[in-house]
């Protein structure tokens, strides 16, 4: 088994547990990306092959803040599976002059009503730094070393408008 297939669920399971302890039922929401963070350059060359060989579809690749960044379409087993089924994956290097440990980093919700949500859930940290930005408002809040972020658009929209 491919390590981006095998490290999903556990991830996955973290995160839900996680919001479900600040009052947030991550079923509600659809799941639209996660987030595999590569330490090296060489680390970010290893999982972009391993997503390759491991029937990923490759949809995009782009230099976000000085670094690539692959977008990939999760196979359909994982796709179209009934429980936490997971569109996309984006791999991403390091930034210049940043260090992250490798493994999944963040996971992405889709929220038409970010204000509501945050009013709604007074009680989580929000990170609410980029609930303005006009390309793809959102909000985040950190559980156990995952952060959980709600977006307006999902990724595919970002990638069709080539605003990303």
């Amino acid at each position: 088994m491919n390590f981006l297939i095998e490290h999903l669920d556990a991830f996955l399971e973290a995160a839900y547990t996680g919001a479900r302890h600040y009052g947030i039922d991550l079923s509600r929401h659809r799941l639209d990306h996660v987030c595999w963070r590569c330490p090296t350059a060489d680390d970010y060359l290893k999982a972009y092959r391993a997503a390759l060989e491991s029937g990923f579809a490759h949809l995009d690749t782009s230099p976000v803040s000085g670094r690539p960044v692959g977008i990939f379409c999760f196979p359909d087993e994982i796709y179209l599976r009934p429980e936490r089924p997971v569109q996309l994956l984006e791999v991403t290097a390091p930034k210049p002059g940043q260090t992250f440990a490798e493994g999944y980093e963040h996971l992405a919700f889709l929220s038409p009503a970010l204000h509501t949500l945050v009013a709604d859930h007074p009680q989580i940290a929000w990170d609410t730094c980029q609930l303005e930005n006009e390309v793809n408002p959102f909000v985040a809040f950190q559980t156990g070393g995952i952060s959980v972020e709600f977006h307006v658009f999902d990724l595919q929209h970002i990638l069709d408008t080539a605003c990303y």
